[in-house]
């Protein structure tokens, strides 16, 4: 290293790249470390028992992913349907029906997926099941809408995200500010599939990046520094 001779410009583009590269890869750690943090949350939240779901919740966040159970009566002419992954190449719809409690209020329950031909209730009839029903479920949190999803279309009742003030003005009853994701249903339309929640996890992938990165620069710079130094050596 007797002819590691960098120049103050190399050195000054240098350094503070290799600082901001360092503080990515390390805050892609933190990421990674909360990410597995909130995995294990959501994991231990859905294999606890069944609790009923309380008549008023002053706070969402603390009944995410929680497995609860909620009893009341499917308001299903105030359905609605938002647009779902295809399956075996079908489109089709999850079916977001209110159910009304004995206290006045209700709850959004997803029911499940029918395909695109079954959009009209009327089209699956013995699975709009009328009267008292217990529907056992996950808790989410209402939707967000974000810079990539759509506007949602009440008109034609597509929804692409929950937004429950929407759905309550359809349903005119007080919504809680949570939705329920059933389980399980005895009714084949909707198809209310086990409820699996996967979180997207590569911040290990982006960490190892953003230090290659580093890494790569730091060799690209000993090596211009040496090769100056061999040129003023040889002068």
């Amino acid at each position: 290293m007797r002819n590691f001779r960098p120049s103050f410009w190399l050195t000054a583009a240098w350094l503070p790249s290799l600082v901001f590269l360092i503080v990515l890869g390390t805050w892609q750690m933190e990421r990674r470390a909360w990410k597995l943090d909130l995995i294990r949350d959501i994991d231990a939240r859905m294999e606890q028992a069944a609790v009923p779901l309380p008549a008023r919740i002053d706070d969402p966040a603390e009944w995410r992913f929680r497995k609860v159970s909620v009893t009341g009566t499917f308001l299903h002419a105030a359905e609605a349907h938002r647009i779902s992954q295809p399956r075996h190449g079908t489109n089709g719809f999850q079916v977001l029906t209110p159910l009304l409690r004995d206290n006045g209020t209700a709850v959004i329950v997803d029911r499940g997926w029918v395909p695109k031909q079954l959009k009209d209730a009327g089209s699956r009839a013995a699975g709009q099941v009328e009267g008292p029903v217990t529907v056992t479920g996950i808790v989410r949190l209402k939707g967000e809408q974000t810079m990539f999803v759509p506007d949602n279309d009440p008109a034609a009742n597509n929804w692409f995200w929950v937004d429950l003030a929407a759905l309550e003005a359809r349903a005119g009853v007080p919504l809680q500010q949570v939705y329920l994701v059933q389980s399980e249903s005895p009714v084949t339309w909707p198809d209310a599939a086990p409820p699996s929640f996967s979180l997207r996890n590569n911040h290990l992938e982006y960490a190892i990046t953003w230090y290659s990165f580093a890494v790569i620069m730091t060799i690209i710079y000993v090596l211009m520094g040496l090769a100056r130094g061999r040129e003023r050596k040889a002068q």
